[in-house]
């Protein structure tokens, strides 16, 4: 039952009131036929849609079923709507881009009525309307009676209690108008109608009660109609509408639909910000993945280095006691250049022993993240060989090899002429390849190969330094070629010697022993007997080398087995050098005669590991055990100041021991001494055979001449040689007689090699990026553990034990990483603008959209649409824009990559840039749902405009 108490409306213009209703007071009953007639303006319509919730009384009340609608909300208003209201407009108001039934479907659609039983009601609701032929046919093309039977169907679809019919005849002929009024009057039976109109014969003919109104007055009442409260029951359960998502996504759809050309060229304005963005991504990743293409492929030629000796360069000397910057005294200020030398200069000492080489390969090459693991020695194989000369006779040489150059500065991989494989077969088959003979055999130390460049090239000095070829004038040596013959591969001998094999010892009387500094005779009780004698060596004579070289039982004899050049799939992994290279286990092999051999025991004995009041025999002995079983004691760390002061049999304070070392250090003021706490044992013999050993060279007739010791030297000289010593550190060139320091370098590389790190460096090839990664992710965790025990034990500063790894490329690789972000965040901040103004753009498009649907926004409110889902259809039609716009960008994208990546590649044929335009589909997918937030964020100010409208204004808008 609906009653209207003291109703009054008033519309305001120009902000003064229109009494449109003045003290309205009806009562209806459930089911009735009431013509509601009057002049135009009299309020017919206005009291309609009060009645109808699409207009709101000024004051007053509207009793729905005994219930006030006064505290009634937006919502309970559009559920009132949708379930209690089906309304009959004069112009139809269907909805064209909906054909027949989803017309009729769109109030079941709100209340949430399954699809299964709103397409079941529609056909029964156009049925019983005589359409039940039409009803998937398209609105547009039914005639004004079919149209209106439409809206009757839909009206009545969804078991309203009350039809509200504005003018339902106004717009058809006679003969319709009685064809629609039978079907409400039919209607009446069982529901309340309530009709305006101005036809006072129909309203007569067909109406059970007529209302006649005049100037927003009730004049006549044909059957006034009196509600017992005590009669009043709430008969419905009134539930909430909703639109869901898909629901405005199919709405949104049929509406694209019909303007498919609109659509789409909104949608290509609005890829433009896509396509700026997505180029600019695009090419960024391409580089990127140029810039890892070219970091995995020359892995390796720039592996991870793991140094004997590094140098390390520090500034901390600024910032320990910082003077005043940009002083206003009008004074020179003198700075001590002998302090700050000694303090950015700092040599590291890396502890690498076997077992601790066997854990890096256990751990690295079994789990894959690394293909080969290279140890070098620098080991000075003495190789010897024939060279053929003018006359057709061949001479016997020592090629008097040299295993660095200055690229193993950078890389820790052997250099020269004569160098050893940089891994097994198998590695090295994935970037070389035999192109004539073949690998060496596994396991092999007679077997070597010779290295050319992709040309096929050899230095002509490297030729000549392994006798493949006669001297010659420069201008004979362009063009020059030599085939690929047996005598290459097959007949060219090779033989390489120990240093006992090599080394002779010196017999001139009086000259076969000299004097070496011997810091294991260090005791408290004598604290300054530092000499002892020791054996001297001289080089062979031109004579000795034939012998060597023609003596079957001296020396390892090698061949010539295979030529390897770089295969054309690897052009930036030349990384081996040209010339011939031998086995890792020739170098393995030379390694152990060499360390177990008396050239090297002779200088051993310069440390006197057997005096029990050594202060370094207990330490050497420790070590020499540990080394040689790979089981370390409780503190494998403390190799430096702690186990020196405990391998005394009366532990001396470590202050004093430093004032000790301090004497060996003429250069090392004493203000610094607490510096040499973090110094490695091996800085302390370092520090000792620099400064006090004796220097020996050959005089014109190559006998030796004892120079006067290091520390006779004048103080200027001697910190020139302090700083160059260390730079010498970084590159230990072996030692040969020639050698200025050769004392200096056999006591020093002696000591590494039997007590100390036996590598000069170790190359670890990582198997790809990621396992690069892991392997240094695996040295800082061991380097953290490492400090963690060295700091327990009260100390500071680094390990002895702590490992300085070498990684060139990536220091590289990430530089341009970085270059290539800078850039790429420029280029898409400048592109980005092009997504603001596709955002402004998508506003404006839908803020015409809303003006083209506001009739819809009638109707859909008309039929219990909540604001909330009038927003949320216009999002939906922005939704479809977004996304349409966003595919249809990345697909222009990736059109036009093709000829950039296209173009790039002929502008540089040899660089390898493959696809440089290249849109990572991750890219895609993050810019696409972008491009989509940015147009639902554009959208929602016209569609929260949309859903502010009302009702009965969006109807009246045509």
């Amino acid at each position: 039952m609906l009653e209207l108490r003291n109703i009054y409306k008033d519309y305001y213009i120009d902000k003064k009131p229109l009494h449109v209703l003045k003290d309205v007071n009806l009562s209806f009953p459930r089911h009735q036929f009431v013509s509601l007639l009057g002049p135009s303006g009299c309020g017919k319509t206005t009291t309609l849609n009060i009645i109808g919730g699409l207009d709101q009384y000024t004051d007053g009340d509207l009793i729905i079923e005994g219930r006030s609608t006064k505290d009634y909300t937006s919502e309970d208003w559009d559920a009132y709507r949708n379930v209690r209201i089906g309304f009959v407009f004069q112009s139809y108001n269907l909805i064209t881009h909906l054909n027949v039934r989803q017309n009729v479907e769109m109030g079941m659609q709100l209340a949430g009525i399954r699809a299964e039983e709103r397409k079941q009601r529609a056909s029964e609701a156009l049925k019983a309307v005589g359409l039940g032929d039409v009803i998937e046919k398209d609105v547009t093309k039914l005639s004004g009676g079919q149209m209106q039977r439409v809206a009757i169907a839909r009206a009545i679809v969804n078991d309203p209690d009350i039809i509200l019919a504005d003018e339902p005849t106004g717009a058809l002929d006679s003969e319709t108008s009685i064809e629609v009024l039978d079907l409400l009057k039919e209607v009446s039976k069982e529901r309340l109608v309530i009709m305006v109109t101005h036809n006072e014969y129909l309203a007569n003919r067909y109406s059970d009660r007529i209302i006649r109104m005049l100037d927003g007055v009730i004049t006549d009442d044909s059957a006034p109609y009196e509600i017992d409260e005590k009669t009043q029951v709430e008969t419905k359960q009134v539930k909430r509408t909703k639109m869901s998502f898909a629901t405005a996504l199919k709405s949104s759809l049929r509406n694209i639909a019909t303007k498919k050309g609109r659509t789409i060229m909104t949608s290509i304005a609005a890829s433009f910000g896509i396509i700026g963005v997505g180029l600019v991504l695009a090419v960024s990743n391409g580089f990127q993945n140029y810039v890892d293409r070219m970091e995995a492929t020359t892995l390796s030629a720039y592996p991870i280095g793991i140094y004997g000796t590094s140098v390390m360069f520090s500034d901390d000397y600024l910032y320990e006691d910082p003077p005043e910057i940009y002083p206003e005294e009008q004074e020179i200020r003198v700075l001590d250049d002998s302090v700050v030398l000694s303090k950015i200069v700092n040599v590291e000492q890396n502890i690498v022993t076997r077992a601790q080489l066997e854990v890096l390969k256990r751990d690295y090459l079994e789990t894959g993240y690394a293909d080969s693991i290279l140890t070098n020695y620098n080991t000075n194989m003495h190789l010897t060989t024939t060279r053929p000369l003018e006359d057709g006779s061949m001479e016997v040489f020592s090629h008097g090899e040299n295993n660095l150059t200055w690229n193993n500065m950078i890389v820790p991989t052997p250099g020269g002429s004569f160098h050893q494989l940089f891994g097994r077969n198998e590695y090295i088959d994935k970037y070389y390849e035999p192109i004539a003979g073949r690998y060496p055999q596994e396991g092999s130390i007679n077997e070597v190969v010779l290295v050319v460049d992709r040309h096929n090239q050899l230095y002509y000095s490297d030729l000549y330094d392994l006798g493949l070829i006669e001297e010659l004038d420069s201008r004979d040596i362009e063009g020059k070629v030599i085939p690929f013959d047996s005598t290459i591969i097959t007949e060219k001998k090779y033989k390489v010697f120990t240093n006992d094999e090599f080394y002779q010892q010196e017999t001139t009387p009086g000259k076969e022993k000299f004097t070496i500094t011997d810091l294991g005779l260090q005791t408290e009780a004598n604290p300054l007997n530092l000499q002892k004698e020791v054996n001297r060596y001289t080089l062979p004579t031109q004579e000795e080398i034939e012998a060597l070289y023609n003596d079957p039982t001296k020396g390892v004899e090698l061949e010539i087995v295979g030529i390897l050049r770089l295969r054309e799939e690897s052009i930036y992994t030349e990384f081996m050098q040209t010339g011939i290279a031998y086995t890792p286990e020739l170098a393995d092999y030379m390694f152990e005669q060499n360390n177990k051999g008396e050239f090297v025991r002779n200088f051993e004995k310069a440390f006197s590991q057997n005096i029990p009041d050594s202060m370094f025999s207990k330490l050497i002995e420790t070590m020499t055990k540990e080394f040689e079983t790979g089981e370390y004691g409780e503190d494998p760390t403390a190799m430096g100041l702690y186990l020196v002061t405990q391998g005394i049999p009366n532990p001396i304070n470590p202050d004093e021991t430093i004032q000790i070392f301090n004497f060996y250090d003429p250069l090392q003021p004493d203000s610094s001494a607490a510096g040499l706490k973090r110094l490695s044992l091996q800085d302390y013999f370092d520090r000792a055979t620099i400064y006090n050993a004796t220097f020996v060279q050959r005089d014109a007739d190559g006998n030796p001449t004892d120079y006067d010791p290091y520390a006779t030297q004048d103080k200027e000289d001697r910190e020139r040689r302090y700083f160059m010593d260390s730079f010498d550190a970084f590159i230990p060139y072996p030692p040969t007689l020639e050698d200025e320091n050769v004392h200096d370098d056999w006591v020093s590389v002696s000591y590494r090699d039997l007590f100390y790190s036996p590598y000069h460096s170790i190359a670890i090839f990582p198997a790809s990026k990621a396992g690069k990664d892991k392997i240094l992710d695996g040295i800082k965790e061991y380097n953290k553990i490492q400090n963690e025990i060295w700091h327990a034990m009260g100390l500071k500063g680094n390990s002895p034990y702590f490992i300085n790894e070498t990684d060139i490329l990536s220091n590289v690789s990430e530089s341009l990483s970085i270059l290539v972000q800078v850039i790429s965040i420029v280029l898409l901040i400048f592109s980005s603008i092009s997504l603001i103004t596709s955002a402004v753009m998508i506003g404006i498009i839908t803020s015409a959209s809303v003006i083209e649907r506001t009739k819809e926004i009638g109707i859909l409110r008309a039929l219990g649409a909540r604001k909330r889902d009038i927003t949320r259809l216009f999002q939906a039609e922005t939704f479809i824009v977004g996304i349409a716009a966003g595919i249809f960008g990345i697909a222009i994208v990736l059109l036009i990559s093709l000829p950039i990546n296209v173009l790039l590649n002929r502008a540089f044929p040899f660089v390898g840039l493959g696809r440089i335009a290249n849109l990572n589909a991750w890219h895609a997918i993050v810019l696409v749902l972008i491009n989509l937030a940015i147009t639902m964020l554009a959208s929602l100010i016209p569609s929260r405009n949309a859903a502010k409208k009302e009702p009965v204004d969006a109807l009246r808008n045509e």
